[in-house]
């Protein structure tokens, strides 16, 4: 049995020594599930062991599957998923991006968070039995198995049964070793050489991207004390072999760009040979990405879209001018600095897996470096990056703009969108859209065209064919 359910059942049967005046009645209990009546409501506690990120559509999903459960209408969800991380969108949102009466529990660094939509006064109620200090954003100590083997009053303590071998807790905290070959977790307060970490911004199979701010002056780097950063923290496992010059050779590129669309990035600390001190400096920007956007808004019109293609391809054009290829451009990595505005600003994120397409001794095309859903054919099966593979990521961020969803978001693995893309890929459909939208799924069908010789021959020309549907754009038809 789960031992976050019997945490779970234990709180809730204190709550009902503890309200002896509202009803509180199990309708059902099952391994990953609790329907529970309070004061004649039912409400839906659900304990998921998938440990995905909880992103405010997955959420959505979740819920959706429950509206009614043993011939009652539920009010409320509450979900206890202690062991997945809450997604970046759901975090910055605090909660407004979920559908109404729902609270979730996630991971956010290394506590458990809560988070609430529109949540009213019984189900608060219900929430201070279920995890302690309910409140949005505050952080929940996780239980130890000590806790959970605490028995209710009343009852006759058990004795734990006898182990033959040692394993490890269910409750005992993730540490980087198990998931990600970290020696050690980075946490709250860490220094790495003149920057303290503030909060993890995002995390992958080869780096953790954290908030930070500098706490000292530094030589050489242009950067005030105070001054709030974003750190990519390379794990261990990536330094091996060429890699490290790899990384330092990007760097020097990548620093020496100067760009409106395009995040600074300001230093790097390398050291190979010590965890956690192999780490890039870059802005940090204050808003939300592109994808929480549409996650939260929708389809976008004609005017946000043709100005945010606009600004990409404009970003583009400077960094494919020194030879270099971003290689992972989507709507996550495509940070808002005036979302509020009828043309929002942008800033493209993440310039630290930027690869130099001149310089052929320090890059493994064979290591896929980059999100499937937004790669195109050569990238998938290991070919050489170049600026058309910059140009398909583009494509598919203005795919994701005017459609509301990403490409192939629905299907598993590399292989599988490889399949797709060579039998039937997906383009955008003339007949489906609004007719100032012709002339830019024109353009965005030839941007995601399969064959790299099909799309357009640079960012520069892709920004001009841009330029000319603004002006022929009339207002009031997006």
């Amino acid at each position: 049995m789960s031992t976050i359910r019997l945490t779970l059942e234990t709180r809730l049967r204190r709550l009902v020594f503890a309200n002896p005046v509202g009803r509180v009645r199990f309708l059902s209990v099952s391994l990953d599930r609790i329907l529970m009546e309070f004061d004649g409501e039912a409400y839906l506690i659900l304990t998921p062991q998938s440990k995905a990120e909880l992103t405010p559509q997955r959420i959505a999903d979740r819920i959706e599957k429950w509206p009614r459960l043993k011939k009652r209408d539920i009010i409320g969800y509450i979900l206890l998923c202690e062991h997945a991380d809450l997604s970046l969108e759901v975090m910055r949102a605090n909660g407004r991006n979920l559908p109404k009466m729902v609270a979730v529990v996630g991971l956010w660094g290394r506590v458990n968070r809560l988070v609430a939509s529109n949540i009213d006064d019984q189900m608060e109620q219900l929430l201070k039995a279920v995890v302690p200090r309910p409140g949005a954003r505050r952080a929940m100590p996780r239980q130890t198995a000590k806790q959970v083997r605490r028995t209710m009053p009343g009852q006759a303590p058990k004795r734990p049964k006898r182990r033959t071998q040692p394993t490890a807790s269910p409750e005992a905290p993730r540490t980087e070793t198990q998931s990600h070959g970290w020696v050690r977790s980075l946490r709250k307060g860490m220094r790495l050489d003149v920057y303290e970490l503030d909060r993890r911004l995002g995390r992958g199979h080869s780096a953790e991207v954290w908030k930070a701010h500098v706490v000292k002056p530094i030589n050489g780097v242009d950067l005030v004390p105070g001054t709030t950063v974003a750190i990519k923290v390379y794990s261990p496992s990536l330094m091996q072999g060429t890699q490290p010059l790899r990384i330092q050779r990007e760097f020097t590129v990548a620093s020496d760009l100067m760009h409106n669309n395009l995040a600074r990035v300001y230093d790097l600390v390398l050291s190979p040979s010590r965890p956690f001190h192999t780490f890039m400096v870059m802005e940090y920007v204050d808003g939300p990405s592109l994808k929480a956007l549409i996650e939260q808004k929708g389809k976008l019109n004609s005017e946000e879209v043709l100005a945010i293609g606009a600004q990409l391809f404009s970003a583009l054009a400077e960094l494919h001018s020194v030879s270099a290829v971003h290689r992972d451009v989507k709507a996550a990595n495509i940070m808002l600095t005036d979302y509020d505005q009828a043309e929002p600003k942008i800033k493209l994120v993440d310039l630290g897996i930027v690869s130099l397409v001149t310089d052929d001794r320090f890059t493994a095309a064979s290591v896929f470096m980059g999100s499937k859903h937004s790669a195109p054919l050569e990238q998938l099966t290991g070919g050489d990056p170049d600026e058309r593979t910059d140009i398909y990521g583009a494509g598919t961020v203005l795919y994701h703009c005017v459609t509301g969803r990403a490409m192939y978001q629905d299907i598993g693995p590399e292989g599988a969108i490889v399949r797709k893309m060579l039998s039937t890929p997906e383009f955008l459909s003339l007949g489906s859209l609004p007719i100032s939208f012709r002339g830019l799924t024109e353009f965005i069908n030839r941007c995601i065209a399969v064959e790299p010789k099909d799309r357009p021959r640079s960012a520069l020309e892709c920004a001009s064919e841009i330029d000319e549907l603004r002006n022929l754009f009339r207002p009031g038809r997006g």
